[in-house]
């Protein structure tokens, strides 16, 4: 597969690849946020390659987990002929599922008996009251257990009573 990519240039490389994974230019080039004109430039060598960035944009976009096998005999990355830079989504670490799941939980459990929606409305206004004529401090105190109240009545109270 790579050696049919040995001495090629960047572009050369992207439409090998491209046509190899079925993608029309305009798909790849819409999917990386440029026009297929732009793409034909850089297939045809009338552009310059792409910058690295996006190098790296189209290597996700084809799934090629070496950005190293697109940077063809015109680009330098670092020196290095076969330079990888393994991108991050290819090979996520085995953590990534757990932080997911916790960034996706809820922040706020609630618990305990929802309050009558007048009550609610009452403290609100108490509340909005509150923190017009005082200092901000005041209303924090009444701030998360109104937060806590409004979530269980707002999930048990019909929408047309609130």
């Amino acid at each position: 597969m790579l050696d049919d990519l040995e001495g090629k240039k960047t572009g050369e490389r992207l439409r090998i690849i491209r046509e190899r994974k079925g993608m029309s230019r305009p798909v790849l080039a819409g999917l990386v946020g440029y026009s297929a004109e732009w793409l034909k430039g850089i297939e045809s060598g009338r552009r310059l390659p792409p910058r690295l960035p996006v190098l790296v944009r189209l290597a996700e976009v084809l799934a090629v987990g070496d950005v190293a096998v697109l940077a063809g005999s015109d680009m330098d990355l670092g020196g290095q002929h076969h330079h990888p830079h393994q991108l991050v989504r290819a090979h996520p670490h085995e953590a990534v599922p757990a932080i997911r799941e916790a960034v996706r939980a809820p922040l706020l459990t609630v618990t305990g008996q929802p309050s009558p929606v007048a009550a609610l409305r009452r403290r609100t206004s108490d509340a909005w009251r509150l923190w017009h004529t005082s200092q901000c401090c005041d209303v924090f105190h009444l701030g998360f257990a109104l937060v806590n109240q409004a979530s269980l009545t707002g999930g048990d109270s019909k929408s047309e009573e609130l």
